[in-house]
């Protein structure tokens, strides 16, 4: 473990110290993954796929109002549709737009589909385009290192590319798939982090000769990498809400608008 001595700042004291991995031991680092383009006719195909989903349910309703439709997938060609009803109510529907009879079915989709919320709401998307432009301002003065700009290249671009994930135009489908990309590239994120502290780490021993300039940067970039979340696993910040997760899901099993087996 590499602790970076906090420099003069209540905001820099109280950020969470460095707990990092090397490339080396982390099971599972790898390059990160690429967001898939999506062509406009898979758009339209998906916007019409719910909008016959909201349709479907609406039949069975007896007027009440629908208040969203989801697109859900637990697996690889296995597509669900979620129905949010007023009430509340729920209907989850399958790749034919009917309504599923299997309790276990229903609760493994509305469990995936919450899961995939609480993915969106964990990858601060303001947080990692400021850690961004922290590390390239860095970049933009050098250091005169090439192994510190190197790191600080990457650690910037990392950082966008998780940014970009949740604005990836087939993100409004709850796919555990997605979660699964998200979490591949907060890996690289952390890699990339982990090779810009072991880095920098001469410059932090040196910190007393350094230019108060570069001292700051090295500060906030120290600062908005814990803002960002670069610092805690991300399968593992998901983890801490899968009980939430299944607590809702029986939640809607319990409030489904058709009958369950």
């Amino acid at each position: 473990m590499f602790r970076r001595p906090r420099l003069k700042s209540s905001a820099a004291r109280n950020a969470p110290e460095r707990h990092l991995t090397s490339r080396r031991s982390h099971p599972r680092s790898r390059p990160a993954t690429t967001l898939v383009a999506v062509s406009e006719t898979e758009l339209k195909q998906l916007a019409a796929d719910l909008g016959t989903a909201g349709h479907a349910v609406a039949g069975l309703s007896q007027g009440a109002e629908i208040l969203g439709v989801r697109a859900v997938e637990i697996g690889p060609g296995r597509r669900h549709y979620l129905v949010a009803l007023a009430g509340p109510s729920f209907a989850c529907l399958d790749a034919s737009f009917v309504p599923v009879t299997s309790e276990r079915e229903a609760r493994e989709v509305a469990a995936a589909a919450l899961l995939c919320e609480r993915a969106d709401d964990e990858v601060d998307v303001a947080a990692l385009h400021a850690l961004a432009q922290s590390a390239g301002s860095a970049l933009a003065v050098s250091t005169g290192s090439l192994g510190v700009d190197e790191a600080l290249g990457e650690l910037a671009e990392r950082a966008l590319a998780l940014a970009a994930w949740p604005a990836a135009p087939l993100r409004v489908v709850s796919s555990l798939a997605g979660v699964e990309q998200a979490t591949e590239l907060h890996i690289a994120l952390q890699v990339a982090h982990a090779s810009y502290v072991r880095a920098t780490e001469p410059l932090v021993e040196a910190q007393a000769g350094l230019p108060e300039t570069t001292v700051t940067r090295l500060r906030e970039i120290d600062e908005r990498a814990g803002i960002a979340g670069v610092l805690t696993p991300f399968a593992s910040r998901l983890g801490d809400w899968i009980g939430d997760c299944d607590e809702g899901a029986a939640d809607v099993v319990a409030r489904h608008l058709t009958p369950l087996e």
